[in-house]
């Protein structure tokens, strides 16, 4: 198999992942740079997390067919992996929780959780609707997407940590227009945004755990993702607090790189994926999911 071979589906999956989002996102970007009169609905920044679960399935129908598709299904509705299930959801909880205690220990006071799980920025939501359009917009909507796509495709090629710095990289470079109008990426600098891709990079470390671990489930990986962006967003008003959930992140990130090893980030072996057009069957995906 070439080389292009490969690569060609992955670079048609990152032009469409950020090309969707990021034209998704066109009215609050031109309101941000005053070349419309505002104001652009915030949903725009909510729909477009799907752009890489879009992106995702095209190349997969493309490449991999039906099967490939029937896979990503499968991935997506593992409900019976409760074990892994469980992770995704209470692990952010869990690291939000030790970040609490930090939090407590060094300033004295207990952090004000009087509105655990709500949302600045999508108030109108409410709590309910908003948890469950983090998880269809931002959990499946990017993790179909990331880990579902990109990762195995390129572990198909390469040991898990390089493949994981990838899908960092090019996860982190696909929030480029949010620092144009979120308001926690506004003021970062150049500094801020090297610190936003190792952020990004120790939260990869994790779902890449995750989905080796699991035999590619991506509802683990939906409920984490979700998980992270509820917990990581909770209004509270301490810096601290979110200083040190980075830091529980962190150490978790690389407490999975040391304990498993730079080459699958798992006790099992990385999951991969055809990356041509094939007629195999839809034997790769099946661990764990049956």
């Amino acid at each position: 198999m070439t080389t292009n071979r490969w690569i060609s589906p992955l670079v048609a999956f990152t032009a469409l992942a950020w090309g969707l989002s990021w034209v998704i996102w066109l009215p609050q970007i031109a309101e941000a740079k005053g070349w419309i009169e505002g104001p652009a609905s915030i949903y725009f920044h909510l729909i477009g997390g799907i752009g890489p679960m879009v992106a995702g399935i095209l190349v997969t129908w493309r490449w991999s067919g039906r099967a490939g598709l029937r896979r990503l299904a499968r991935q997506s509705t593992a409900v019976r992996d409760w074990r892994w299930n469980t992770i995704g959801l209470l692990g952010p909880v869990v690291l939000f929780f030790v970040a609490v205690v930090i939090t407590r220990i060094a300033d004295g006071v207990w952090p004000n959780l009087s509105r655990f799980g709500a949302s600045e920025e999508y108030a109108t939501l409410g709590i309910s609707l908003y948890w469950l359009a983090n998880l269809v917009f931002y959990g499946f909507g990017e993790e179909i997407g990331w880990r579902g796509v990109l990762l195995p495709r390129l572990q198909a090629h390469m040991h898990a940590l390089p493949a994981t710095l990838i899908v960092a990289l090019i996860w982190t470079l696909w929030h480029v227009p949010s620092f144009t109008f979120v308001p926690g990426y506004v003021a970062m600098d150049l500094a801020g945004f090297v610190g936003l891709f190792f952020s990004f990079l120790t939260g990869a470390l994790i779902m890449t755990w995750i989905y080796n671990g699991s035999g590619g489930n991506l509802l683990a990986l939906a409920l984490f993702h979700a998980s992270l962006d509820i917990t990581i967003n909770t209004p509270t008003g301490s810096d601290m607090l979110y200083t040190a959930y980075g830091a529980a992140i962190t150490v978790a990130g690389i407490a999975v790189l040391l304990r498993y090893g730079w080459r699958n980030l798992a006790h099992a072996p990385r999951v991969t994926e055809p990356v041509v057009e094939t007629k195999q069957p839809d034997a790769v995906f099946e661990v764990g999911f049956s």
